[in-house]
């Protein structure tokens, strides 16, 4: 009966495991967390968007302008005037592009422990009112300091051979560090309310207001 027991615990502890996660994922993700940041003096005039596909967000800022020029990141023009940025797993990234690609290999290496990459593509303006959209409206100071942050996280100056829309990005992809808790670490020092925690998209989209 001894190993019984102990067989059970053994087959339960994943499974306290994941709960453990989901809890401390959804305790943290209600609370704020917001630097504290001297008041603006300037006109908060750089528009940034967070997208939502349901499960990862990504950050859309303005192709160029008078402080950033992302044109030198995309591999040829697009349509639209902004630029879709997201970090995430390599393996999930490149090697999934459909979820019929998916393996259980691929499955765990993504969730566990992978190499990261940024995704970079050129696109049209989020359509603004749904719930899978967020606006916020950055000073120059703010956006500078955004963009100069994004551009330190590229590993190399050049795609992936293989994916011209994917670059090698510092830090690893693992459960404490996922592509939504990137776009956390991202805002958080520029005084935006985000959550204590985001692993998921959704206490990110809770604690901004629709546009």
């Amino acid at each position: 009966m001894r190993w019984l027991k102990k067989g059970c615990r053994c087959l339960l502890a994943p499974f306290f495991v994941l709960l453990a996660y989901l809890a401390a994922a959804l305790v943290l993700g209600l609370i704020s967390s917001r630097t504290a940041m001297p008041t603006p003096t300037a006109a908060a005039d750089y528009p940034v968007y967070l997208v939502s596909n349901g499960v990862h967000i990504n950050l859309v800022l303005p192709l160029h302008n008078d402080i950033a020029d992302w044109r030198d990141r995309l591999p040829e023009s697009g349509p639209g005037d902004w630029v879709y940025i997201g970090w995430g797993s390599r393996a999930f990234y490149t090697q999934v592009p459909t979820w019929g690609d998916l393996t259980v290999p691929l499955a765990a290496k993504a969730l566990l422990w992978d190499d990261s990459v940024l995704f970079v593509r050129g696109g049209a303006a989020p359509l603004p009112g749904s719930g899978q959209v967020r606006k916020i409206r950055l000073n120059a100071a703010q956006y500078r300091q955004l963009n100069a942050d994004i551009r330190h996280q590229f590993a190399a100056a050049t795609p992936l051979p293989d994916n011209p829309h994917f670059y090698a990005a510092r830090g690893a992809y693992q459960p404490l560090q996922t592509c939504n808790e990137w776009v956390r670490r991202r805002l958080q020092p520029l005084g935006v309310t985000v959550p204590l925690w985001s692993p998921f998209d959704r206490p990110l989209l809770w604690h901004l207001p629709r546009d």
